[in-house]
């Protein structure tokens, strides 16, 4: 039986996709954009959000959407994921650098930046905060770890001992996409959660 063209087109896609990815990474091609979050009652800014995007040589910009999951299934998705959090300290240790002296006495800016299943299964991904954190001089407060909801069904146990590791750091923890998939409050005892969008 021959598969329909759909899912073969989607295979050879995902054949192609990861050369390019190792590519990508060797030849730093990714690159990290900083969406600003606001105090909404003063309207300060709070804090950023780092989002990664891949600027293919060929294709020019290229959402996460479409590169994400072949980085997952490939076990790419640990050294970009590195990658990613030791650029975002590094802006975030910028970007507090570059505010006004009258803004000083405002709570310090945070980074958001988001982690994958393979990033909490693997064995470096705690030394590898730490060390990001030493070298760049980061507060560990000044982090917020982003995972989704289904990160957090798909492996409860492996997420919950990371997320409670990360938390020890003095971390802070957000759920991304909450409601989208199993929509329930009644597992969020479970993992330090502070936030929930």
């Amino acid at each position: 039986d021959q598969a329909p063209a759909s899912v073969h087109d989607h295979a050879i896609r995902e054949i192609k996709l990861e050369p390019e990815l190792h590519r990508a990474l060797r030849q730093e091609e990714f690159e990290l954009h900083y969406q600003p979050i606001m105090h909404l009652a003063s309207g300060a800014l709070a804090g950023f959000e780092a989002l990664i995007r891949w600027r293919h040589e060929e294709r020019g910009l290229i959402a996460p959407t479409v590169f994400i999951p072949t980085a997952e299934a490939s076990g790419l998705i640990v050294p970009i994921g590195q990658w990613a959090f030791r650029r975002a300290c590094l802006a975030l240790t910028e970007l507090s650098a570059r505010r006004s002296p009258g803004t000083r006495p405002s709570p310090p800016l945070f980074m958001s930046v988001n982690f994958s299943a393979r990033d909490f299964s693997d064995s470096t991904f705690l030394p590898e905060i730490r060390d990001v954190l030493a070298e760049t001089g980061v507060e560990p407060a000044a982090i917020k770890i982003e995972i989704t909801e289904s990160l957090l069904m798909n492996e409860p146990e492996v997420a919950a001992a990371s997320l409670r590791a990360c938390n020890d750091l003095g971390m802070h923890i957000a759920i991304d996409d909450f409601g989208t998939g199993y929509s329930s409050l009644s597992y969020l005892h479970k993992f330090p959660i502070d936030t929930i969008k």
